[in-house]
């Protein structure tokens, strides 16, 4: 399987994967019913991730179709990957400054989602 035929399938995967959420997300909560915070952030950051991930494996093609040699394209996409992830980590931290987790697995998972999304802006940065 070559590079491209790899990036059409991840950008795939990760369209059906926010469509997935987007579709549970409306089905989710029934009429009348008390939509908490953590709920809504929580598949804000599904959706989000899922499109993120479909913009990241469309971006190389793209710039490819301009005739950009392969280290000017890898850098470029690093370079993007680093700015978006650093915006959504200050857009969530600002969402989640008041944040009270009624279970105790709750506040790991989103400390563990920012610890990832930094292990994968230090990744970009080095590349």
């Amino acid at each position: 399987m070559d590079t491209t035929a790899q990036l059409l399938t991840l950008t795939q995967v990760a369209v059906a994967v926010a469509g997935f959420a987007g579709i549970i997300g409306a089905f989710q909560f029934k009429e009348g019913a008390m939509i908490r915070r953590g709920d809504a952030i929580g598949l804000a950051i599904i959706v989000n991730t899922g499109l993120m991930s479909a913009f990241y494996s469309v971006l190389p093609l793209i710039l490819m179709n301009f005739g950009l040699d392969d280290p000017s394209v890898w850098a470029i996409s690093s370079g993007l990957t680093c700015m978006i992830y650093i915006y959504f980590n200050i857009d969530y931290a600002i969402r989640i400054k008041n944040f009270t987790a009624y279970k105790k697995g709750t506040r790991w998972m989103v400390y563990s989602l920012f610890i990832v999304s930094f292990i994968i802006i230090v990744i970009n940065v080095m590349n």
